[in-house]
């Protein structure tokens, strides 16, 4: 692309262009979906790689993944230029600008780097303002230098909320608009499908289409504890059993549970605190034989890939988990974030009993999911796993164990009742015990 060349053929609204042309030293652009807010940004910094030429400025994100297949996807088809994947930086043509791009991770290597200017894209996805301060130091290249950033709108105890909302800094700028204020801008489709999430999940449509501040993140639980506590009462007749077997080993101080499970009920619970694969299948078989279960569904992530190996040569039937993979349901962006909003769907209908382990029913409903890729096409999204044992204080084996065993129940053949009762095994009360 040749800046001096290039036509940018936009209809600006006021917020767009009073944002694109802001000289204050930290703009920020928070708006709702379909506001055009990375689009204003990467005009910004086209800006100040031609008015100042020879710039050095960065392109930034949390997560190298979104770095790669949104933001720096975006930035190519805006200006029609090629990134090198290995490399994460262009120089503008023309210009003899250079602009990085970087994910969270990589700041360290920012350490003796003289910035122009940088833009911070959905500044919100960092909970940590020390990165946006540090980003701050780099800001020492040339005459004039620029924070960029865009986001959505957050809760009150966000950073963005503290420094943009309840400061009258100057050097703060807030442009603020919502999705409806470029209505005209967007497919008739989409805006006809926000009338109905309006209604489907309001505090998704306050933050992320109305661009309303103070919508708490915790009204983006994927299950509250009302919806576990609904599971009261909850009984079912079957004709049949399916029984499984759910291991979720973890190394490094975390629990490692054992679930036995019987048409969708948590019946027991052995915890190990082992990192030993043959001393965890030693467990796993007497656990199997006390139920009389041959199916397991594991964690083959790590040290459970040992584990499924060895209860394999054992003729134990296992499914194999990994919740990093490729979702089979194009809607969910893995198979951890497929798994967990299956079993919350059984959880909601009431098709499972009660959990008698409260602790589980503490860390299911400690999950969250990233409203943000509901209607983003690259699939729902949870929050990572690091992000939830920050905030629980330690790793949620139980609620991924319970998951993995719901899942895997599916893949299960029934076994035939004696009389229309339950199996003796059915009868054992429920409980919890630890090695």
């Amino acid at each position: 692309m040749d800046t001096e060349k290039q036509k940018w053929e936009i209809v600006a609204k006021r917020a767009q262009m009073d944002f694109l042309k802001s000289t204050a030293r930290y703009p920020a652009f928070v708006g709702g979906w379909g506001t055009g807010k990375t689009l204003f940004a990467i005009l910004k910094c086209l800006q100040l790689c031609k008015k100042y030429p020879g710039n050095l400025g960065l392109i930034a994100r949390k997560e190298y993944t979104d770095l790669r297949d949104s933001t720096i996807q975006d930035f190519q088809k805006y200006t029609q230029l090629k990134i090198k994947e290995q490399h994460k930086e262009i120089e503008i043509p023309a210009t003899g600008s250079k602009i990085l791009f970087r994910h969270a991770d990589e700041f360290n290597a920012l350490q003796n780097i003289n910035l122009g200017f940088f833009f911070l894209e959905q500044a919100d996805e960092i909970e940590d303002e020390n990165i946006f301060d540090f980003l701050r130091g780099r800001l020492r290249r040339g005459t004039f230098q620029q924070g960029i950033l865009t986001a959505n709108a957050t809760d009150t105890t966000h950073w963005l909320y503290k420094r943009y909302k309840e400061t009258n800094n100057k050097d703060y700028a807030l442009f603020e608009m919502t999705t409806i204020e470029n209505a005209d801008n967007l497919p008739e489709l989409f805006l006809n499908d926000l009338t109905k999430l309006q209604s489907d999940n309001p505090a998704i449509f306050d933050r992320y289409v109305a661009n309303i501040w103070g919508v708490n993140n915790t009204q983006f639980l994927l299950l509250s504890p009302a919806d576990l506590e609904s599971l009261k009462g909850v009984n079912f007749i079957h004709q049949h059993t399916k029984k499984i077997i759910a291991i979720d080993p973890s190394g490094g101080g975390d629990e490692c549970p054992l679930m036995y499970i019987a048409n969708g009920e948590l019946k027991d619970i052995l915890i190990l605190h082992e990192k030993d694969t043959m001393k965890i299948v030693g467990h796993a078989m007497l656990f199997a034989e006390k139920y009389k279960c041959n199916n397991f569904a594991i964690d083959v992530i790590g040290l459970g890939k040992g584990v499924a190996d060895r209860l394999v040569e054992l003729n134990k039937k296992v499914i194999a988990i990994n919740s990093s993979e490729k979702a089979s349901n194009s809607q969910f962006y893995n198979k951890r974030a497929e798994m967990y909003f299956y079993t919350a769907q059984l959880i909601r209908d009431r098709k499972i009993p009660y959990i008698f382990d409260a602790e589980t029913r503490k860390q299911l409903s400690s999950i969250r999911y990233d409203p943000k890729t509901i209607t983003s096409g690259g699939g729902i999204k949870l929050e990572p796993k690091d992000v939830v044992k920050k905030r629980l204080g330690y790793s949620p084996d139980r609620g991924d164990c319970f998951v993995y065993g719901q899942w895997g129940l599916q893949f299960v053949e029934e076994e035939r009742k004696m009389g229309g009762y339950e199996d003796y095994e059915e009868e054992t009360e429920t409980s919890i015990w630890a090695v």
